[in-house]
């Protein structure tokens, strides 16, 4: 159905009570009023407003509100019926997800006519990890959010019907906000990308890896020593159980990595003092 058929369909439906409406305060009735003003929202809906303040329109201006309010839902109301009829005959070009299991929670695109089937979570895994994309000095280098089975960019109005059928992260809101532009978000939200990377960095190292960051932090974070005329280290890590460890590392990584110089000076004096109250509570 084009935009006339559902134009013409409400006017129809309401033509009796549009036709009361008029004689009822006097107004001269014509359906072609109607049609017309709902043709031009219907081509130029940013006129909307515009065209309500049309002197002549002002006696039916609130039949017209809600005839083009009509209007615009059913036509919404029709495409999602077609759309979802459409997906359900249509085969995806994927039967398995991306570990080759099957669909639990999946969420079906058409994209170039081509259906795709996807896990929620692989879909806020892959933004997830593109938007924290960055080197190894922690520099933030967001990337498109791309098909993982094409390896073709998602257009903006796919990311808007992925993040609306996904668990929403405050990066996703973001993102958003600066119309899933790249760049602007980089440009608006780089402090922001910078605590969630690190974040991201110390959940994903393995114990192994924890154990040769928290080597590497007790080596740099020291203590001068009066009576050796030495910095010395505060701690020595054989001394302490690596999970009351891990911790100070998210103090250790944002004294290094922030962008606020106040924050990484406040997280170096944290550092410390947990670092000190740690050796007194500690029996070495």
């Amino acid at each position: 159905m084009d935009q006339t058929k559902y134009i013409n369909y409400v006017i129809q439906k309401h033509a009796t009570k549009y036709k009361t409406f008029c004689e009822k305060n006097q107004i001269h009735y014509s359906h072609e009023v109607l049609r017309t003003f709902l043709l031009c929202i219907q081509k130029k809906p940013h006129l909307f407003i515009k065209y309500l303040q049309n002197t002549f329109l002002e006696k039916i201006r609130p039949f017209l509100i809600d005839m083009y309010c009509e209007t615009v839902s059913l036509q919404w109301s029709m495409r999602r019926f077609l759309i979802r009829y459409r997906k359900k005959r249509m085969i995806s070009c994927n039967q398995y997800d991306l570990s080759l299991s099957e669909f639990t929670d999946p969420i079906e695109l058409i994209i170039q006519n081509k259906k795709y089937t996807f896990q929620r979570n692989e879909l806020y895994q892959l933004i997830y990890s593109a938007l924290l994309h960055s080197d190894i000095y922690m520099i933030s280098s967001p990337l498109p959010v791309k098909n993982p089975y094409t390896g073709i960019p998602f257009t903006k109005n796919m990311l808007y019907l992925i993040c609306g059928s996904i668990q929403m992260n405050p990066l996703f809101y973001y993102f958003q906000k600066c119309h899933f532009d790249c760049n602007k978000f980089l440009l608006i939200y780089e402090g922001l990308l910078r605590t969630h990377l690190i974040e991201k960095t110390i959940k994903e190292f393995t114990p192994v890896q924890i154990k040769q960051r928290i080597e590497i932090m007790l080596l740099e974070v020291t203590l001068f020593d009066f009576s050796t005329e030495n910095y010395e280290a505060i701690l020595k890590i054989e001394n302490i159980p690596i999970n009351l460890m891990k911790p100070l590392l998210y103090h250790y990584y944002y004294s290094i990595y922030s962008l606020n110089p106040y924050q990484r000076s406040i997280e170096y004096k944290q550092l410390v003092n947990e670092l000190i109250n740690l050796r007194k509570n500690t029996i070495i």
